[in-house]
């Protein structure tokens, strides 16, 4: 009974506070505060927090249909986290800038160097790549182009010739019906362009564990929140507006090249040592994440998986 009256005091102080300040409420330890004209809550007090939801990972992935931006709090990570657009992200984890050097006692994978940059580690190429650029178009530093959600099956495979010219291999038309199609780069121009046709692989790259990990192991396709940590880590005031975001992709540690995309459509190469087009392991939809840099424009954007785009992968 006690419970029971001290939830309809609870709700009646709530619902006379908002009925008081035009639906904007203040919850506070001091009297005569109201609410912040920009607020729709306002919580004050000089010694008392916020306490956000706090719980396991499997009772987060057990939430029934989140909504983008529901916020909790990961007790296994030690991490705030939020839902955006079909996934959980890392806002804040308690070790976050704990290791001076994020690639301090890590051991490069076979083939690759590693680099540091924006509080996180990578690998020093992309993906395929002969070597690390000498420059933007520098096209033995290209590397390979991946269809989104797919391993490193031999689809992703090009061949490059110069600075704007590569061949992939054979094509084949799609959607397939499976997550091992063979080496063959699929085509589709069916709705919504991706190469499997499931329609619901939206945590191919972003599950835990991955699925068609592309990457060497104990590293995996970075996330759109870590590619913006490092997209906002360059110094664009060095160079000329209308070339910075590609002067400033091959200029930051990671030496990023403008290595094109290959076409969902028809497997044509397009843009090579023209535009910079990256993967990241979010899904949007029907569509996955990419980061796109040319010209004056450098933006994360949603584009169909189909398209085969460049993959720099990052540490665990």
């Amino acid at each position: 009974m006690k419970t029971k009256k001290l939830a309809l005091c609870l709700l009646t102080i709530i619902y006379s506070l908002s009925c008081y300040t035009q639906n904007r409420v203040v919850i506070s330890d001091k009297e005569g505060q109201e609410p912040h004209s920009s607020a729709v809550l306002e919580l004050i007090s000089d010694d008392k927090g916020f306490l956000l939801p706090r719980m396991d990972t499997d009772n987060r992935d057990a939430i029934t249909e989140p909504t983008n931006s529901l916020m909790i709090f990961n007790k296994e990570k030690e991490c705030v986290e939020i839902w955006v657009d079909g996934s959980w992200h890392e806002l804040w984890c308690s070790d976050l800038g704990a290791d001076e050097n994020p690639c301090e006692g890590v051991t490069p994978p076979d083939g690759f160097g590693i680099v540091e940059s924006a509080g996180h580690c990578w690998l020093d190429r992309n993906l395929g790549a002969e070597q690390v650029c000498d420059s933007s178009n520098d096209h033995l530093c290209y590397g390979y182009l991946f269809q989104w959600g797919r391993d490193a099956d031999g689809h992703q495979v090009i061949t490059w010739t110069d600075s704007n010219t590569g061949e992939g291999g054979d094509t084949e038309v799609g959607p397939v019906g499976s997550y091992t199609p063979g080496d063959r780069f699929v085509t589709t121009d069916t709705a919504p362009r991706d190469w499997h046709e499931d329609g619901e692989g939206d945590s191919r790259w972003n599950a835990d564990p991955i699925v068609n990990n592309p990457c060497p192991d104990g590293w995996r396709v970075p996330t759109e929140f870590e590619w913006q940590d490092e997209w906002e880590s360059w110094d664009f005031s060095l160079f000329d507006p209308g070339e910075s975001p590609i002067i400033a992709a091959f200029e930051s540690p990671l030496k990023l090249p403008a290595s094109g995309k290959r076409s969902y459509s028809n497997g044509t190469i397009y843009h090579a040592g023209e535009r910079g087009l990256y993967w990241t392991s979010n899904a949007n939809s029907n569509n996955s994440r990419g980061l796109w840099f040319w010209d004056n424009t450098m933006t994360p954007a949603s584009t169909y998986r189909g398209n085969g785009y460049a993959v720099r992968c990052i540490k665990d």
